[in-house]
């Protein structure tokens, strides 16, 4: 299918068959950006996954469909669903991995009312939105998570009453806005 995935948490890439292992080994990383072979039925084949950490689809033409596939992977720390064709409908299921520490949606096409689904990532520490019509609305729901430390906004609809809700982010460092 092409990509490169990442063995019982180690930091070694392996990108094909005959690299991998004869013995037993979990599957912890998954990155198949712009790999146009990954499809929301793909995402099927992910679903008991249940070691997986870091999962990049960034570029991949999976949409809110494949994203439910998901649903079963609460270990994932790093999720990448750059430039796919979510909406706010994935972010029901994405705001259950509790264990995000990394999400990126970028140019995805998400609003307020999807960022409210993301309320209860406690671990969250960085987002990433750039691209984005979220308003001060969205944010306002992003500003009670207590480790967000850095929040990337470019190219986004941030304004004033955006930048308000923020500052209130207990943990919040890094803010990058840009329009």
């Amino acid at each position: 299918i092409g990509g490169i995935v990442r063995l019982n948490g180690e930091e070694r890439d392996i990108q094909t068959v005959a690299e991998l292992p004869i013995e037993n080994f979990t599957l912890t990383a998954i990155d198949v950006n712009h790999n146009p072979n990954i499809t929301n039925d793909s995402l099927a084949n992910f679903r008991d996954l249940k070691h997986l950490v870091s999962l990049s689809l960034y570029g991949t033409k999976v949409s809110d469909v494949g994203i439910s596939h998901l649903r079963k992977l609460t270990n994932l720390e790093n999720l990448s669903l750059h430039g796919t064709l979510i909406t706010d409908q994935a972010l029901v299921t994405v705001g259950k991995f509790k264990n995000l520490a990394f999400l990126s949606l970028i140019a995805c096409n998400i609003t307020e009312a999807g960022l409210m689904h993301l309320k209860e990532l406690v671990n969250l520490a960085h987002l990433q939105i750039v691209g984005t019509p979220v308003t001060a609305i969205g944010i306002k729901h992003l500003s009670k998570l207590p480790k967000l430390q850095v929040l990337e906004a470019t190219y986004s609809s941030f304004d004033d009453d955006c930048l308000k809700y923020a500052t209130l982010s207990p943990s919040l460092n890094f803010l990058t806005i840009d329009n």
